[in-house]
């Protein structure tokens, strides 16, 4: 096995599952690819958890909260607070899109406390509230993508 998987398998273990044994060598240290598809998962696995917030991810990796919005800002331009935010209305998009759920479902779904929290947070992202985002993309097809 290489050494960069198993180093990703023992991160993502102790995100899982914590910490099974005090650790005895340095920190481990995620490549700038892994340490972002580590931060999708995590953000994606708390999807619904409004309570999940920079310190818990900053938490699961072992780094502080400071150390972790500026390695994931020199990655994305994006603190972890806007990167968690994004997943999260990216995947309000989807299931917008592709279901028929309500507004008020779909908000509580991917973690926003309350709907008008999700609402504006929505329309700043993409230009209109939920409720007219799917009526003007009833295919499901986001605005700008070719159309079947």
């Amino acid at each position: 096995m290489s050494k960069s998987l198993f180093r990703f398998e023992e991160i993502f273990r102790h995100l899982i599952h914590g910490p099974t044994e005090p650790s005895s060598g340095p920190p481990v240290r995620l490549g700038n690819k892994e340490f972002l598809d580590c931060m999708h998962r995590m953000a994606e696995e708390h999807l619904s958890d409004p309570l999940f917030t920079t310190s818990n991810a900053a938490e699961s990796l072992g780094m502080s909260r400071m150390h972790l919005n500026r390695r994931l800002r020199s990655l994305t331009g994006q603190s972890t607070h806007q990167f968690i935010q994004e997943t999260r209305l990216e995947s309000a998009r989807t299931v917008l899109l592709t279901q028929s759920q309500p507004v008020s479902a779909i908000a509580a779904g991917v973690g926003f406390k309350s709907v008008s929290q999700f609402t504006r947070a929505f329309r700043l992202r993409y230009g209109a509230p939920p409720a007219e985002y799917r009526r003007q993309n009833p295919d499901g097809a986001p605005p700008g993508s070719p159309r079947s």
